[in-house]
């Protein structure tokens, strides 16, 4: 069965109404209403790096960085850097890393060349056992 990864794409409250709660509201609904449907393994969104305030608003409510990506808003010409936020959920993860990639591979030979190194060490120690002597 396929994951399902969602994304907010715009949350903004007109400046007259901010600070009264009404964006965390809005977060912790969609939350709520995902946490409901298990293919849903995670939420992300993009916010624009010079924005401290929702970016400390992200982290309050679980969301955790995953990725820097520079000139990803372009606002009036100029460009602007963002991060992407997720926040995983039932039992959602991020994809592994090329070196968690490398790690593992290496485990599974280092495992296979121990398991083979036993096996001969046991052969070995048999055949000496069992050999007569003459």
């Amino acid at each position: 069965r396929d994951s399902i990864l969602t994304y907010i794409m715009t949350l903004g409250v007109r400046q007259q109404y901010r600070r009264q709660g009404i964006a965390t509201v809005l977060v912790k609904e969609v939350l709520t209403r995902l946490k409901n449907l298990a293919d849903v393994k995670g939420v992300y969104l993009h916010v624009m790096a010079s924005n401290k305030r929702a970016i400390k608003f992200y982290e309050m409510l679980g969301f955790g960085c995953c990725e820097f990506i520079p000139h990803y808003y372009s606002i009036m010409g100029h460009f602007q850097n963002a991060y992407c936020y997720i926040l995983y959920m039932h039992d959602g993860q991020p994809p592994p890393s090329p070196l968690q990639v490398i790690l593992n591979s290496l485990r599974g030979v280092f495992s296979y060349l121990y398991t083979l190194w036993v096996y001969v060490y046991i052969a070995t120690k048999s055949k000496i056992r069992h050999t007569p002597v003459t």
